[in-house]
């Protein structure tokens, strides 16, 4: 699940312009920061065996599935108080430093396999695999503005989140795809 700073005051417009779409260009140069840093680190070392990426997509995939505990990661949070520096700024940094991930804790399993995929194949394959995670990461905020146009934003809200957390398993199904076609 995506975590994105809180919408609570202002238009939709308002909002749309000063918090959700500043998060969304962060987003976007935190991972694309991200994808420089693997592919420059994948030109100067040698790649990664297709093998090592098949394994993470499997642990991956068993870890969406709850058959393995959640992969470690950081317990770094954006603290609440960097909120001072305005509403924009404030979701520009907190996409950034969210689009970069490897700063804050991984909300999914799946973001080590993007890694390593990255280290293993083409700079070309490496980006769009990349910047298509952060698309994924991108849409619920998105889809959070919808409410505004309704009444009833907390029961949306709610909804959306137990929508996401129930198909949390379905990620696993594009890990072991990923692991087939490696070895294929």
């Amino acid at each position: 699940m995506v975590v994105t700073p809180s919408w609570r005051r202002g238009s939709v417009s308002s909002r749309y312009a000063t918090r959700i779409l500043p998060f969304t260009l962060g987003l976007v140069a935190g991972g694309s920061l991200l994808a420089g840093l693997l592919v420059l680190v994948r030109q100067f070392a040698n790649p990664i065996p297709g093998v090592i990426v098949v394994a993470g997509a499997a642990l991956a995939a068993a870890a969406a599935l709850r058959l393995l505990p959640a992969p470690p990661s950081s317990p770094w949070r954006v603290p609440r108080g960097w909120n001072t520096l305005g509403q924009t700024r404030f979701a520009l940094v907190f996409g950034l430093i969210l689009g970069f991930g490897l700063l804050t804790a991984v909300s999914t399993a799946g973001f080590y396999v993007v890694v390593l995929f990255a280290l293993y194949a083409e700079p070309s394959a490496a980006v769009l695999v990349i910047m298509a995670f952060i698309v994924g990461r991108a849409v619920p905020s998105h889809i959070a503005v919808l409410p505004a146009f309704r009444a009833d934003v907390t029961m949306f809200t709610w909804r959306l989140a137990r929508v996401l957390r129930a198909l949390r398993p379905a990620e696993a199904a594009p890990l072991v795809a990923l692991a087939v076609a490696l070895l294929a």
